[in-house]
This record gives structure tokens, C-alpha cells and sequence, in this order.
């Protein structure tokens, strides 16, 4: 990338990259105290039947897209966004709810901020106890969601769900 030597394709999708409204040096996180999918029942901090799990969605996608443009351009200012993002989120997002099978979808979301936290391991900024927040944040909050469907399926006979559902719920953990 840096000598124009990479092919067109690469260059025009790192482009896409850096002018994707989800890595914008500086994002505000505005992280949820509860992620909801499906019909809230009132008791998770929003109005009886909305849910707001587009907001996790856009935010692990701005986690993610700034760290890898960190990786990618060596800016620590992709880092420090990122980091703010994992942090926030860490400590504020009390867990996953939803009154089917939906929260299994919200695994997605749980590997996007995984993989976030895995490309900024080795960044100076994110301090060894913000890491550990985060890490017990993934285990407490996503993990626990993603065991409960790979031990109980919703309470479904085995082959209801596929294996990519299965598979998305192991990567985040």
C-alpha cells in the first residue's frame, strides 16, 4: 500500500477502509447497558418492546475497522479510538437480552469486539488493566450467551440449528 505497488483491488478496498463512516478517528462511544434483540421486556433499561442492538452492531464495527487501521497504517489515533471503544463498552454493557432465539445473533457482535481486542493486544495506550477488563467483560457478558446456546439450543431439538450458529458463537469467545 505504501509504494502503490499493491493491486487496484487492494488499494480501492483500503481506500473504502479509511472512508468507511465506522472509522472515524475520535467516535464517541455511546456503549448500552444492556443490548437487546427482539422485544425488550422493560427490565433491561429501554421501552417495553424496542430493541437497540444496531447501536453494539455499529460500535464493534468501529472497534474493529480502527484497530485494523491501525494495524494497517501504523496511526495510534486508530488505536486510541479503538481502545476508547473496548473500554467503554467493557465497562458499562451488563449483558445480552432477548426473548428468542435472536441473541444467538448477537454472537457476531461478540467476535467483531473480540477480534478488536486481539489486533490491539500489543498497543502501548490500551493499559494492562483496561485489557483486563475487557477480557472479563468478553467472558462475563458474551461468553456466558454463547455457552448457554451451545449447551441448551433455546431448548430445541438438536438439529434445529446449523452449525453456523454453533460456529459464530465459539468465535467470540
Amino acid at each position: 500500500l505504501e509504494n502503490g505497488t499493491a493491486p487496484a483491488v487492494v488499494r480501492q478496498e483500503f481506500e473504502a477502509l479509511k472512508n468507511s463512516r465506522f472509522a472515524k478517528i475520535g467516535y464517541t462511544p455511546n456503549p448500552l447497558e444492556w443490548v437487546v434483540r427482539g422485544k425488550d421486556d422493560g427490565n433491561h433499561g429501554n421501552a417495553v418492546g424496542k430493541e437497540n442492538y444496531g447501536r453494539c452492531m455499529n460500535e464493534a464495527a468501529v472497534a474493529y475497522q480502527t484497530a485494523m487501521l491501525w494495524h494497517l497504517t501504523g496511526d495510534e489515533r486508530y488505536a486510541e479510538t479503538s481502545a476508547n471503544m473496548l473500554n467503554q463498552w467493557a465497562a458499562k454493557c451488563k449483558g445480552l437480552f432477548s426473548t428468542d432465539s435472536n441473541v444467538t445473533l448477537l454472537a457476531a457482535q461478540g467476535f467483531t469486539f473480540a477480534c478488536a481486542g486481539i489486533m490491539l493486544k500489543d498497543y502501548k495506550g490500551w493499559s494492562a488493566e483496561a485489557q483486563v477488563a475487557f477480557k472479563k467483560w468478553m467472558v462475563d457478558v458474551w461468553a456466558a450467551s454463547n455457552k448457554d446456546f451451545m449447551v441448551r439450543h433455546h431448548d430445541t431439538c438438536l438439529d434445529h440449528y446449523w452449525s453456523n450458529w454453533d460456529l459464530v458463537c465459539m468465535c467470540s469467545y
